[in-house]
């Protein structure tokens, strides 16, 4: 089984009920981010597996973090963030859109139909 260089992301959601409709939020506290800096290795089975993508509406680039096992499907935000205090994150991001970032982003893990 392959393995895949990670760093750990904490989940930052409502403590009620979440809008993921059982996405990966709903059942995990914490993501592992594929990266190349990442410290850890993880097998690339893990559920909890996320990737940086960016969308560009309306000529704006924007960050999101998506399941590794949705990463090509229409995804939505399900209401739940994730991030570190890591610079290394906040650079991944910026890098990718151009915008600043604050060390948190959206978990599009949210699938319809």
């Amino acid at each position: 089984m392959a393995t895949v260089n990670v760093y750990p992301l904490n989940v930052y959601k409502h403590m009620g009920s979440t809008c993921s409709n059982r996405g990966v939020t709903e059942f995990y506290d914490e993501l592992l981010l594929i990266c190349d800096w990442g410290p850890f290795e993880a097998d690339e089975c893990e559920e909890n597996l996320v990737v940086m993508q960016v969308r560009e509406i309306a000529g704006e680039k924007f960050a999101e973090l998506v399941p590794l096992a949705l990463k090509d499907r229409w995804t939505m935000p399900g209401g739940a963030f994730a991030g570190t205090s890591d610079s290394r994150f906040a650079r991944m991001a910026m890098e990718a859109t151009g915008y600043p970032c604050r060390g948190v982003l959206p978990v599009f893990d949210r699938l319809e139909g």
